[in-house]
């Protein structure tokens, strides 16, 4: 662990000689309060950077000034502060919902989550790792961007419910040394230093290397008076990751790898009144390569090109005593391997036209499962995939600020068969700043290796693919300091992939989901106080509510100045009462706050409290269990970051 007493006395001394004086606290947070509310670019919803007034659908981005004031650790935190999404976090896998769609087992297969354009999502599961598995450190991100509702029409399968895009900082954010070191209570700490340069080519690189540590966690569920100490023991968290890449005229190369090891608790016996505990690990490794192409045609047309390989291994040991009071050891494990590449071209057409056209082909080389227990045989089944996707946007400019865009998309996978995918957007934005979208458009999401395999073990056929038909309605207007969005969004779901109690896989009846995400963003006496509300309705063909479905969702970020050097940063949210299986989780309010101090222009020092009210609150249990996770007690932390040019 870093001496953090050393490392600000260190920082201390180094920034003290500084000569260039930057911005103080209230000036960079009404910076970036006019940088997010400006008709700034985005690149998801249309796959390619263009206005956010005039982009095809509604995008909400965080910025990396959002992270550091609001001292957010892990990926997971930051989806949080977008509007609509919830997390489901048990003691090892935390899983989205997205507008009322949150069942606890889908491991975030309905969204598609995406690294500079690098596909996420692994090809066993489809899941999502948004944890401590994430494959970028939160210090390391630029923004993220998240596109709501399908988006399958550019980015086949897994866009069902959205796309998430995050996007790395470049050399320049990134120049020269930075390090942040994180203090927590009982020891817990979490450390990232990075080195990034530019040369006077424009030639630019940049490395990462970051770590976490957490022992003595709290449990999630409920223990016997006196079983909590021997099982908090064995109840820790440890990670590892390393991120490089490099750029130079249109050509770019990234990579790295994430280590995590979970240790879960464990009994193995009582003797008289002591547990008998052990750890059980749960284990995952993520390597990934990206190499990308892009490079003028001419006559404002570009065409990019890039290549992809990533692989994951995930194995958990699960150990018990048998009748004899033998140790034995239950291990299950996947491994997947998969490359993707893509091409795309873009460019105008006539005056008041322009079209996109693109190639993906994915190959899963290897999705593995296996199972063992001590002293018997080990049970190993492997199968490959494959998937291609085509994909055109026609984008037409109907008068200066209208757009009319028309997308189609046709995908023809090993599992899944052949889909296509239409969406249809229009766009008009009288000023800038104010813009009215309509879409209308459908996705899919085909059975993945897991469900097929598992109904091929009960001789059953995979489900057929889920799909989802939606329309959407959003008007945003307001200056610079005063804000306001209406979303309106219906969608009907059919076929969505469900467990029976009996293992398998089946397919659920018809589902509709219709509802208003609404927004209001004030800057007052330079404070930027920023409300989100979701209000939503879903009910099966039946008249069964789907499980762990809110029907509010109210989230809110408040900025505040409270000197030169100083800034409070206060964010949380009101969960509505949800039902899961056949109990009822009552609702529940959070309130997190970071203090950020700023004493000199290299250095940082916040201090962070998660839960400031202490409040114990239930989630939806997990898939292997039907007792509800529980969470309870504050989380203080102390951040120290550095900055040398």
């Amino acid at each position: 662990m870093p001496k953090l007493p050393g490392l600000l006395l260190a920082a201390w001394t180094l920034a003290a000689g500084a000569q260039q004086a930057e911005p103080d606290l209230e000036e960079l947070l009404r910076q970036a309060g006019e940088q997010r509310h400006a008709d700034a670019a985005v690149s998801t919803s249309g796959r390619k950077g263009q206005s956010q007034s005039l982009a095809p659908g509604v995008t909400h981005v965080v910025t990396r000034q959002d992270i550091e004031r609001l001292g957010l650790r892990n990926f997971g935190e930051v989806l949080q502060l977008f509007p609509g999404l919830y997390l489901r976090q048990d003691q090892l896998f935390t899983t989205v919902g997205v507008r009322g769609i949150g069942r606890a087992g889908d491991l975030n297969s309905r969204l598609l989550f995406l690294l500079d354009g690098m596909r996420l999502n692994e090809n066993i599961y489809d899941a999502g790792q948004i944890d401590e598995d994430f494959l970028l450190d939160v210090g390391m991100i630029e923004r993220v961007e998240y596109s709501a509702g399908p988006g399958s029409s550019l980015y086949g399968a897994n866009a069902f419910l959205g796309v998430v895009n995050v996007i790395t900082q470049r050399a320049d954010q990134l120049a020269g040394w930075q390090g942040q070191a994180v203090l927590e209570p009982r020891g817990r700490w979490q450390t990232r230093i990075s080195h990034a340069r530019r040369d006077e080519s424009g030639g630019e690189w940049w490395i990462a290397a970051s770590g976490m540590e957490r022992r003595d966690l709290p449990l999630t569920f409920a223990v016997q008076a006196g079983d909590e100490a021997p099982l908090r023991r064995v109840n820790d968290d440890r990670a590892r990751r390393l991120n490089l890449g490099w750029r130079r005229a249109g050509l770019a190369v990234s990579g790295g790898l994430v280590e995590r090891e979970r240790r879960l608790p464990a009994a193995l016996d009582r003797v008289e009144d002591d547990l008998i505990t052990t750890a059980a690990p749960d284990w995952t490794r993520i390597r990934h390569l990206r190499l990308s192409w892009e490079r003028p045609l001419g006559e404002g047309w570009e065409l990019q090109a890039a290549w992809s390989a990533q692989q994951l291994d995930y194995r958990t040991d699960w150990p018990y005593l048998d009748e004899q009071g033998e140790a034995l050891l239950e291990r299950y494990g996947t491994l997947g391997r998969w490359g993707v590449a893509e091409l795309r071209a873009a460019g105008p057409v006539g005056e008041r036209h322009e079209l996109q056209a693109g190639l993906e082909w994915q190959r899963d080389q290897t999705q593995q499962f296996f199972y063992e227990i001590t002293g018997e045989d080990r049970w190993v089944e492997r199968y490959r995939a494959r998937r291609v996707g085509l994909f055109v946007q026609d984008e037409w400019a109907l008068a200066e600020r209208q757009r009319l865009v028309l997308g189609l998309r046709w995908d023809d996978a090993s599992l899944g068969g052949r889909r296509w995918s239409p969406r249809l957007a229009y766009a008009w934005s009288p000023s800038p700043g104010r813009s009215l979208k309509l879409t209308v458009g459908s996705a899919y999401r085909g059975a993945n290796r897991f469900e097929s395999a598992q109904n091929e073990a009960f001789d059953r056929l995979p489900p057929p693919a889920e799909r989802v038909s939606s329309t959407e309605l959003a008007w945003e207007s307001g200056e610079t300091d005063r804000r306001w969005r209406v979303h309106l969004f219906s969608n009907r779901f059919s076929g969505l992939i469900d467990s029976a109690e009996e293992g398998y896989f089946v397919s659920s009846p018809r589902l509709r989901n219709r509802g208003v995400d609404l927004g209001l963003d004030l800057a007052l006496a330079h404070t930027r106080l920023q409300l989100d509300a979701t209000l939503q309705s879903s009910r099966y063909a039946d008249g069964r509510r789907p499980s762990n479905s809110p029907r509010q969702l109210l989230k809110w970020r408040w900025m505040l100045p409270l000197a030169p050097q100083w800034a409070l940063g206060l964010h949380g949210r009101l969960l509505s009462r949800r039902d899961a299986g056949q109990q009822a989780l009552p609702g529940h309010g959070l309130l997190h706050a970071h203090l950020h101090w700023q004493p000199l222009p290299m250095l940082g020092l916040g201090l962070g409290v998660q839960n400031l009210t202490r409040r114990r609150y239930l989630d939806a249990p997990a898939l292997d269990s039907h007792d509800p996770v529980l969470h309870r007690g504050s989380d203080w932390r102390l951040i120290a970051t550095l900055k040398l040019p």
